[in-house]
C-alpha cells in the first residue's frame, strides 16, 4: 500500500505533517510561531487532506504568503521541495512516498496509515467563489489574496463553530461535512443562515450547495481530516454545476431539504435534469 511521510523544515526543526494541519503565524497558539511584525497573528495553514495530500492556505494575511516566489491567492497543492516564504523566513515542504507491504496499523507522530474505511451518513456542503477567473482579472492580486484568505478563514471558523468539519480546501472554495450520527440539524441550519449573511457582503461573491447522503471515508480517518468518496459526493459536485449555470446563490437537494424538515426555509426551484452520471430529474430548493 502506498503512503507518505511529510514534514515541514523550518531550519530549526522538522515538523511532521502526516494527518496534521499546521497553523503558522505570530500568535503563540500557532504550531509555527514567527516573531516578525510582518507576519499576521493567524497567517497561513499547511492543511493535511488525507495522509498524502497537502495544501497551503493564506488566511488573509497583510503581507501575504509566497510559494516558490509567487503570492498565494487561493489554496494551492504542495509538492516535494516547495519553498514557503512568510515574512523573512523560508520553510521547505518535504514529502516522501513509501510502500508498505505489512498488514499493521502505524500510528506515530510522524506517520499515520489507516487501512480501515468506513461509510458515514453526512451533510455535505460545498462552497466556491463565483466567477473566480474573472474576479482575478478585476481585483489587484494583493487585495484578492487578502479577500480570499479572509473568506476561507471566516468560513472555516464559522463551520467549526457549528460542529462541522473541514474535509478539504479546493482551488477556490472548500468541502465540509457534518456526521449525521452526532449532528443536530439546527447546527447545519444556523451555519447556512450565517453563510447567507456572508453572501450579502460579496467579499467575495460565492455560492454554496448542500446535500445529505453517504460517503466512504478512509486514509487518515483517525485525525478528523478525511478523504471521502462516493456517489453522493459526485452528486454534490454536479449540484454545484447546476447552481453555477442557473446563477443560484445556494442550492439544497431534496434529501437535505427533507432532513431539515421544519428548519427548511426555501422554496422549490424546480426539477433539473442533465446531471452528468445521474439519470432522471431532481428537485432542488433555495435557502
Amino acid at each position: 500500500m502506498k503512503g507518505a511521510i511529510a514534514w515541514l523544515d523550518t531550519g530549526d526543526q522538522r515538523l511532521p505533517l502526516a494527518g496534521k494541519t499546521l497553523a503558522l503565524g505570530r500568535a503563540k497558539e500557532n504550531n509555527v510561531v514567527f516573531t516578525s511584525d510582518k507576519v499576521s497573528r493567524r497567517h497561513a495553514l499547511v492543511h493535511a487532506q488525507g495522509s498524502a495530500e497537502f495544501s497551503l492556505v493564506d488566511l488573509g494575511s497583510s503581507n501575504g504568503t509566497h510559494l516558490n516566489g509567487r503570492r498565494v491567492i487561493h489554496p494551492v497543492s504542495l509538492h516535494n521541495g516547495d519553498v514557503i516564504q512568510i515574512g523573512e523566513q523560508s520553510l521547505i515542504f518535504h514529502v516522501e512516498e513509501i510502500l508498505d507491504d505489512t498488514d499493521q496499523l502505524y500510528h506515530t507522530e510522524a506517520q499515520l496509515t489507516v487501512r480501515d474505511v468506513s461509510e458515514m451518513t453526512c451533510w455535505f456542503l460545498l462552497l466556491d467563489i463565483e466567477n473566480f477567473v474573472a474576479l482575478s482579472t478585476e481585483v489587484p492580486q494583493s487585495e484578492l489574496a487578502r479577500m480570499v484568505g479572509a473568506w476561507l478563514a471566516a468560513c472555516q471558523h464559522m463551520i467549526e463553530q457549528h460542529g462541522g468539519t473541514l474535509s478539504k480546501f479546493l482551488g477556490d472554495g472548500m468541502l465540509v461535512y457534518w456526521n449525521a450520527r452526532s449532528c443536530d440539524p439546527n447546527n447545519v441550519a444556523q451555519a447556512l443562515n450565517e453563510l447567507t449573511l456572508m453572501q450579502s457582503r460579496r467579499q467575495p461573491p460565492f455560492r454554496w450547495v448542500l446535500h445529505f447522503g453517504t460517503a466512504v471515508f478512509g486514509e487518515a480517518a483517525a485525525t478528523g481530516e478525511l478523504s471521502a468518496l462516493g456517489k453522493d459526493l459526485n452528486f454534490l459536485f454536479r449540484m454545484e454545476r447546476i447552481a453555477a449555470e442557473q446563477n443560484f446563490g445556494s442550492l439544497v437537494s431534496e434529501a437535505a431539504n427533507a432532513q431539515l424538515g421544519v428548519l427548511a426555509r426555501g422554496q422549490l426551484l424546480g426539477r433539473f435534469a442533465g446531471l452528468k452520471g445521474f439519470d432522471g430529474e431532481y428537485n432542488f430548493f433555495s435557502w
